[in-house]
């Protein structure tokens, strides 16, 4: 041991060279022959070279720790002073207690065959167009090459090498029985097909192309496919099924691509269809976005750039088109700079109704909502993807058994946004049927980004790429890698990680494909949105984000205010610097009464960022509209808080931004187990209400009358105090909205567009 301690190596660059980089560099570049490929194992590779050990168990648990580096390979890619923790740490992962052959094999089956293999295939897949086809070979036939590694005939499983037996003669071990002679013709079979056509043969197997597929070939039967199947317009799709809430078995399907990877000439464009694909593709894993967690050394540069994916959840075991499901696509939160479809949806509560819930995907940071302000790059792309979703389902729902003729769009902080943004839209008319913006609309000063050349331009600069015209400087940011560039995001925050969100929709100039080239507040005030019910709601501590990087550190607000201020309230870009210190100025004397303190901070917060744009964007629709706007404002705590993730603390500081989330999806980091009794109560609301709206626009809730925004200046609103105390309120100058708009910021209703042209 090693049993190849001669074997390929990475040539240095010479004429006649094989190999100059390493093969998994090169499948994650991209660099690798476009061509149909079949990869495999077996179920019991380890049989080889465990056989070594069969007879001679006591060795191997007295000299485990000399004998796992040369048996498992790191010998020479861990140092000498790392070892032992490294052969602990797999004696613990892969041993309950004593060292025991069953447990070897399968151990040195992962390490050896089966973790590349998987890694190998999947890397593949997404790196070419052609199939990429995997099993696993489960069959142990008449014979077996373990009988040749171990010596003896004991059934040890499938070991490494059996499946070679079914096309290719030895005839030590050649197999008579009916069921071997079976197998030979089926992989016989599939040889020739595959050599013909690229392709393989339907057999009462399905075999499945592009990412990991594993097959099971069980002694003498085929076993029915355990998974949920379906065809859509783009190919055959492979699901997993798991379980709600309340015990109900539902279909998931993770990863489904609704678009091209937007990776090489693609980046920075506008969403392409997604291709057609042959055999079946395994929907169980959703890559994230590639995104900066600037602040959290530990996670760094996340993600990939091939992240265009949904994931579709159906609250049934077996498909049907003719079910016709109320469907909801809801839209992640992030501030247009971070998160995922997975991020905090999970589908467990909805999975317990009859609706069909779709979570997305979509580019963020400058991937996203880079815009040199021309149609070189106009913007918005993280939109446009949300909008390639919706036609997505559009075409493909029905084969879900969902309803392309009731979407509900739901989101939360930035997906808030995005929805009320699909409002403006012309790309997105006719798609979505509802919607509801949690802590989210198209009026709130983050959601909108200033300064987008400059920014454009800056961090073409901080990759060392030109920016004499808009078409060089994004050609250049093409060739860059995208790790450089979501790296250089870090330079774009004025002070800590604000303002949160320097990445985000603009308004783009008229071009065929622009999402929107009028300022939402101009649109409402001329009555240009969809004429659909919209539900937008507030939490009674919005503020908690971004206040709690403050929560630790009071002193410095009061020592920075000057400072920070411009950048946590996101006014920096939009007044001249000559006003910034009278506008901070006032802003101290309106919330503070004597020293800063972090309370009072997060009533700030929350009345800048959430609040005030909040009422005023739902007084502006209803007035706008004949659908009904609804508005809630929630100062229930559960159990469990939102504040919790962004404090480190299990203070009550009031109900959080993003609170009320979870009460329809599942956050697995908050609430895992059964609720708590309010919460249960809390959850069955938010269920029942948005159950409704999304049957018939009116979000009812037994024993509630929630009446809708009317066009007066006073804000009418539901209060959910507690699942006990719920009432309708008023408010005219909600988030202090008079206070705001005095300021004379450039935004909204003062907004001017100011153009610096390349």
């Amino acid at each position: 041991m090693p049993f190849s301690p001669f074997a390929p190596v990475v040539e240095k660059k010479h004429e006649g060279a094989f190999l100059t980089e390493h093969p998994y560099k090169m499948l994650v570049n991209r660099q690798v022959a476009d061509i149909p490929w079949i990869t495999s194992v077996t179920e019991r590779e380890g049989v080889f070279p465990g056989e070594y050990y069969i007879n001679d168990l006591t060795t191997l648990e007295s000299e485990f720790n000399s004998i796992a580096p040369h048996v498992l390979d790191y010998n020479y890619t861990i140092n000498d002073a790392q070892k032992t923790s490294v052969t602990n740490t797999i004696r613990k992962h892969d041993f309950k207690e004593s060292i025991n052959l069953h447990d070897f094999i399968t151990l040195l089956g992962d390490r050896h065959f089966k973790a590349s293999s998987d890694m190998s295939a999947k890397l593949q897949a997404k790196a070419n167009r052609s199939p990429v086809y995997f099993y696993v070979n489960a069959y142990r036939g008449e014979h077996s090459a373990s009988e040749l590694y171990a010596g003896n005939s004991d059934n040890l499983g499938t070991s490494h090498g059996d499946d070679v037996l079914y096309y290719l003669h030895y005839p030590p071990l050649a197999n008579k029985k009916l069921s071997t002679i079976a197998m030979k013709s089926l992989f016989m079979q599939w040889i020739l097909s595959f050599s013909n056509s690229s392709d393989l043969p339907q057999t009462t197997m399905t075999f499945h192309a592009r990412f990991l597929t594993i097959l099971v070939f069980a002694t003498g039967i085929f076993a029915n496919n355990p998974f949920p199947t379906l065809e859509i317009s783009t190919g055959v799709l492979q699901g997993t099924y798991k379980t709600s809430y309340n015990g109900r078995k539902f279909s998931a399907f993770d990863g489904v691509p609704y678009a091209r990877p937007p990776v090489g000439e693609l980046r920075f464009e506008a969403p392409k269809e997604p291709y057609n694909w042959t055999g079946t593709w395994i929907a169980d894993t959703n890559p994230l976005c590639i995104q900066s967690f600037v602040g959290v050394k530990e996670l760094g540069v996340s993600g990939e750039e091939d992240c265009l994916y949904l994931n579709i959840y159906v609250p049934r075991e077996e498909l049907s088109h003719k079910d016709n499901l109320d469907v909801i696509l809801h839209i992640h939160g992030g501030a247009f700079m971070l998160g995922s479809g997975h991020f905090y949806a999970g589908p467990e509560y909805l999975m317990d109704e009859e609706v069909i819930l779709v979570t997305i995907n979509y580019r963020l940071g400058p991937f996203g909502f880079l815009s040199t302000e021309d149609e070189i790059q106009p913007g918005n792309n993280g939109l446009k993807d949300q909008v390639q979703a919706l036609k997505w389902l559009r075409k493909n729902i029905k084969y879900f058994g969902g309803n392309p003729d009731s979407v509900t769009l739901t989101g939360m902080s930035a997906g808030g946004a995005s929805v009320h943004y699909h409002y403006f839209s012309p790309l997105s008319k006719g798609l979505f049927h509802r919607g509801y913006s949690q802590s989210g609309t198209a009026l709130n000063p983050w959601a909108f980004q200033e300064a987008s050349l400059d920014k454009a331009k800056r961090l073409a600069v901080s990759v060392g790429c030109p920016i004499d015209t808009s078409l060089n400087l994004i050609h250049c940011l093409k060739s860059r890698s995208a790790y450089s560039i979501t790296e250089a995001v870090k330079h774009f925050f004025g002070y800590g990680v604000l303002p949160f969100s320097p990445f985000g929709p603009v308004i783009e100039k008229k071009h065929d494909g622009a999402f929107i080239t009028e300022h939402p507040y101009k649109m409402l005030v001329n009555h240009q949105v969809a004429d659909i019910p919209w539900i937008t709601s507030v939490t009674e501590r919005e503020g908690i984000f971004p206040g709690a990087y403050f929560t630790d550190e009071p002193s410095v607000l009061e020592a920075d205010f000057y400072t920070i201020a411009p950048h946590a309230l996101d006014y920096n870009y939009t007044i001249s610097e000559a006003y910034k210190l009278s506008i901070t100025d006032k802003i101290k004397k309106q919330y503070f009464k004597e020293s800063i303190n972090v309370h009072d901070f997060i009533t700030l917060l929350g009345d800048r960022h959430f609040k005030a744009d909040a009422g005023i964007s739902a007084k502006l629709q209803a007035k706008a509209n004949k659908s009904p706007v609804y508005f809630y404002l929630i100062s229930y705590r559960g159990e469990r808080s939102f504040s919790e993730l962004f404090t480190e603390r299990t203070d009550d500081l009031g109900t959080s931004h993003a609170d009320d989330i979870l009460y329809y999806l599942h956050y697995y980091a908050l609430t895992s187990g059964k609720l708590s009794n309010a919460d249960e109560n809390m959850k069955s609301i938010f269920l029942e209400f948005l159950v409704n709206f999304m049957r018939n626009g009116k979000p009812k809730i037994s024993n509630i009358e929630w009446t809708p925004v009317n066009n007066t200046n006073t804000l009418h609103y539901l209060h959910i105090n507690s699942p006990e105390d719920m009432y309708m309120a008023t408010d005219e100058d909600l988030g202090a909205q008079r206070f705001w708009s005095k300021l004379s910021l450039r935004e909204n209703s003062n907004y001017d567009e100011v153009k610096d042209e390349l």
